[in-house]
This record gives structure tokens, C-alpha cells and sequence, in this order.
């Protein structure tokens, strides 16, 4: 069962309890006009982490809940306020007191293809509830890019019309030519490639080659996609959770478009001289589990990382640091900004940064032409500065494929063949 839920706040406009109806109608249609199976919740909250909260209460029927929260990344922590970044954690902790798993899905591109409309046929506007616009409503909720209607558009039917109407369509090829529909597929791995995300603010207007990825989008992620991705799809088992982090990508594998990629796992390697034991073991537990797999690889995350590495995260917190004040929970007097990084908050945590920074070595070393990423969340504490949380997160995903972090609440959700 799934439940897209939609958290309206003051600041996306003044919104009333007699605007639900008409935006729940409106959803509904255009579920069943796209052949989406999911219910639709909508909750009028002050927060987003009081919405979200809500949520975890209420939604489901008896025993029918859902067991696991998938949220978007949040694309624009940089420039965030600091409490708006402290509700996204709560609000995953609160998923984990609720006893669900929690999900973070990144896209480099983006996951707003509102833009793409005149492309692919498919609409979704909706009508003027309130007094006060809401731009991109279904797309970004708080701040947070969510899994929204938005993501799941079906597959386009042709870009015809694009190549028909070149003086009211968008670039597609860096010499201004036009795009046949079957060089779409070989732009999947267009993302953006910045030394250091987030230190320049983005560009407003797409570039051709990310308006071709996010063309190739709509296709990514529809179920209705008569194409099938090719590649792998590589699962970083760092921790055992449950196995969640290994079951979600395997049911993806066996639906499309997913199905014509292979799983790949990665998973932490033990004593260098037991380490053929260590993989005849995983090689032999993944079959028990019954999961189909092309390989087994063992990765070393306890080497520190290289010194370029390092430089590269000091220089995107750079921006954050608060080196005369050791308050760890120190912020901003006019709380506009994010919390600051101070000495103390990277002292404490120094063993976890140093752990995302390799990891992140590994995945741009492993899986930089992967399909897809699936990997462990890092869980963050309830004392853990929100910035530099999001900052291991940056770190994880920056510049990478489409990448999935996922965590379980250590309850099985695995079988063994007997």
C-alpha cells in the first residue's frame, strides 16, 4: 500500500480546510488518468515536522500502515534556515520512534518535471485553491523535494513536437540541433559534475544537457515505460537493518523499467586474511535469501580517506564554520541560516565524517555509471548538528546516479531458503 502525503504550510500560501476537497478530487483523477495505484493524505500543519508527525500517526487503516517513510532530498539545504533543516531530521527520527524505515531519494536533475509538460503530453495544474499562488505544490513540500505525483509521469509518447516546433522548444544537443527520440536513452548519465556543490548558487535556466536528462526522466522512474533501463543497480549493504536496504532493490530489479538491470552488492569487508571466507559466506547468505545477483564485492570503509577528499568536504562547509564559538548547538541570532559547524560538533563526529568522506571514495570509485544506488542511511542523532548531517548526506550523493538511502527499523524483512 502506498500513501503519497502532502503537507501544507504557512508558507506555501493560506490555505483552509475547504481547499482539501477540490485538491483531493483533483489528485485522484490525475492518479487514475496516469494508472497510479496509491492513496492521496493531505494534512494543513504549521511544520513541516508537525505534518509529518500527523502523517505517522494517522494515515493507514487498522493493521494496513505503511512500514516505511520515503522523503526527497533536500536540495536547498544550504540556504535554509536552521530550524527548517532540524525539522528533517526530526522528522526521520520520529519515523524511527514510529518503527518505520526511512527513505531519501536524490536525482541530480531534479525530480520537478513540471516544466517537461508540453514534452510529454501530461499535465497537472492545479487550480487556484487559495488567494496566494503555490508554485511547484506536488514537487517540493516544505522545502523538501519530495516522491510526488510529479516523479511518476508515464512514458512520452514521441518528442515530435519538439523537433517539429524547434523555435518554441529548448536546445537539445550543444550545437543547437535538433534530438532523435532514440539518442534519449544514452543521455541517463547526464549530471551535474560541480567540484563542490552548493558553493555557486544554481542556474534558473537548465542547460541542454540537463533539460535532455530530465526528458530521459519521465522514463526513469514510470512504471508504464515500455523501455527497459540497462546497467546495474548497486547495493551498498554497509549495515544490517533489517534488510531492507538489500529487499527494496531486489523487488525494483523484477519490475520495469528496473528489470533489465543486475544487482551488484558491496558490503563491508572483514579481516584481509579471511577475506574469501568472508565473500563464499555473503555469496551463500544472498542465496538463502534468494537474491539474484551479479556480484559480491567487499569494500574497506575503515582506510582514512585521501587528503584531496578531505580538502573537498572542508571546503563545502567552509561556508558554516563557527571557529570561535564551541557551543555545538550554537546558531545564527536572526535564524535565517544554517546552524554553524563548530569545532566541537566536528570533534564528536569526527570518526563519522571521516566515514562518509571514504565512503564517498568508494561510490565515485564503484558506482559513478551505476543504474541506480541503493545504500544505507546514515541515522542521525538527536544531538547531531543539523548541518553537518546534511553535509554527510551531501557527501554521499553529490555528483552521483540516482541514489536511494534507505534504513530499516531492524525488524526482518528478509526469508531464508530451508
Amino acid at each position: 500500500m502506498m500513501i503519497c502525503g502532502h503537507i501544507l504550510t504557512p508558507d506555501q500560501g493560506e490555505f483552509s480546510l475547504s481547499s482539501i476537497g477540490p485538491l483531493q478530487k483533483q489528485t485522484y483523477a490525475w492518479f487514475n488518468q496516469k494508472h497510479v495505484k496509491s492513496f492521496y493524505s493531505t494534512v494543513l500543519a504549521d511544520s513541516f515536522r508537525q505534518g509529518v508527525r500527523s502523517m505517522l500517526q494517522t494515515v493507514g487503516i487498522g493493521k494496513m500502515r505503511p512500514n516505511m517513510v520515503v522523503m526527497g532530498f533536500t536540495q536547498n539545504w544550504m540556504e535554509r534556515s536552521a530550524g527548517r533543516n532540524l525539522e528533517f531530521i526530526e522528522s526521520i527520527n520520529d519515523a524511527f520512534d514510529m518503527n518505520m524505515g526511512v527513505g531519501i531519494l536524490r536525482v541530480q536533475e531534479g525530480m520537478d518535471v513540471s516544466h517537461l509538460t508540453d514534452v510529454t503530453g501530461s499535465t497537472f495544474d492545479l487550480p487556484s485553491l487559495v488567494a496566494s499562488p503555490v508554485d511547484k505544490m506536488f514537487s517540493k513540500t516544505n522545502g523538501h523535494e519530495s516522491v510526488s505525483p510529479s516523479v511518476l509521469l508515464p512514458r512520452r509518447g514521441s518528442l515530435q513536437p519538439v523537433l517539429e516546433h524547434p523555435a518554441s522548444a529548448v536546445s537539445l544537443s550543444p550545437n543547437g540541433g535538433g534530438l532523435s527520440p532514440s539518442a534519449v536513452p544514452l543521455l541517463r548519465n547526464c549530471r551535474s559534475t560541480l567540484d563542490v556543490p552548493g558553493l555557486e548558487h544554481r542556474e534558473s535556466t537548465q542547460g541542454a544537457s540537463q533539460y535532455a536528462s530530465k526528458l530521459d526522466l519521465a522514463d526513469r522512474f514510470s512504471a508504464q515505460s515500455k523501455q527497459k533501463m540497462v546497467g546495474e543497480i548497486h547495493v551498498w549493504w554497509l549495515y544490517d537493518d533489517g534488510g531492507l536496504t538489500l529487499l527494496i532493490p531486489h523487488i525494483l530489479s523484477k519490475k520495469p523499467p528496473w528489470n533489465g538491470c543486475k544487482l551488484k552488492i558491496f558490503y563491508l569487508q572483514g579481516k584481509p586474511h579471511l577475506l574469501d571466507e568472508a565473500q563464499r559466506n555473503m555469496i551463500a547468505l544472498l542465496s538463502k535469501f534468494r537474491i539474484d545477483f551479479s556480484d559480491a564485492v567487499a569494500v574497506n570503509t575503515s582506510k582514512p580517506p585521501s587528503n584531496e577528499s578531505v580538502i573537498w568536504f572542508n571546503q563545502m562547509i567552509d561556508q558554516f564554520r563557527d571557529r570561535e564559538n564551541s557551543d555545538a548547538t550554537a546558531a545564527p541570532s536572526d535564524g535565517t541560516l544554517p546552524t554553524p559547524i563548530t569545532n566541537d560538533d566536528l570533534q564528536a563526529m569526527f570518526e563519522k565524517t571521516q566515514r562518509q568522506i571514504r565512503v564517498r571514495e568508494l561510490l565515485k570509485e564503484h558506482s559513478s555509471n551505476a543504474s541506480l544506488v541503493v545504500m544505507t542511511l546514515p541515522v542521525p542523532k538527536m544531538n547531531c548538528n543539523p548541518t553537518l548531517y546534511h553535509a554527510w548526506l551531501e557527501t554521499l550523493t553529490a555528483g552521483m546516479p540516482p541514489i536511494l538511502l534507505l534504513r530499516g527499523n531492524q525488524q526482518s524483512v528478509m526469508t531464508f531458503y530451508s
